[in-house]
């Protein structure tokens, strides 16, 4: 789902951008650990599900128009939110990072 506005005031001199956003991501690919006994650490697959929701704003102005020349400028403000709902059948960690390689 996303949901948008886009304002402009004064001629469109000064101009808002607001964005909201909720994305829900599934199968997404993961490695799932094997048993040792297996031969293989670990195995590719894709399950889980993640959640995504953000909101982002930016106003813009125009400073100055002269003939063919301008100055513009702009601020952008943003927030994005992302929660691990679930990593499939039988996962209880997801290992991002194992700098041992152990």
């Amino acid at each position: 789902m996303n949901s948008g506005l886009s304002m402009g005031f004064l001629r469109d001199r000064i101009n808002l951008d607001v964005t909201y956003y909720y994305i829900q991501s599934f199968d997404q690919i993961l490695d799932a650990p094997l048993p040792a006994s297996s031969g293989a650490s670990q195995i590719e697959i894709n399950t889980g599900k993640l959640e995504n929701r953000g909101i982002e704003a930016t106003i813009g102005a125009t400073i100055f128009t002269r003939g063919n020349s301008y100055l513009r400028t702009s601020l952008n403000l943003a927030r994005n939110r992302n929660f691990v709902v679930s990593l499939g059948d039988g996962a209880e960690i997801l290992e991002l990072a194992n700098i041992w390689g152990i």
